[in-house]
């Protein structure tokens, strides 16, 4: 797996990350287990998200998608309030696909 997309150019929190890497924008990972590709990737920008060419996946295949997210960085999960939440979608392989602002997002598809 390849990925390339642009980097954080602001202070990192810890603060000797920015240091040692150039930090992306999405951070990628992969995984293939039982004849399921599962694809993990955080948006770490808080003003938008990043639409992506993801390739591997044949067009047509409908992929899974499992987002978690909220309206704010700051959001979080009371016993009173539910601000962030899994989202289970689709996807079809036949477009781009956009990872939103500040958001996890798994997409699984069987191989």
């Amino acid at each position: 797996m390849h990925m390339c997309c642009g980097t954080y150019g602001g202070r990192t929190n810890p603060t000797w990350l920015q240091s040692t890497k150039n930090v992306g924008w999405l951070d990628v990972s992969a995984a293939v287990e039982d004849g399921w590709v599962n694809l993990a990737v955080v948006n770490l920008c808080a003003e938008r998200g990043w639409e992506t060419e993801i390739k591997g996946v044949p067009e047509g295949r409908e992929v899974q998608v499992y987002l978690v997210t909220g309206e704010g960085l700051g959001d979080v999960n009371t016993e009173e309030e539910t601000s962030v939440e899994v989202k289970e979608s689709t996807w079809v392989a036949e477009e781009r696909f956009t990872f939103l602002k500040h958001s996890f997002t798994m997409l699984r598809w069987r191989l």
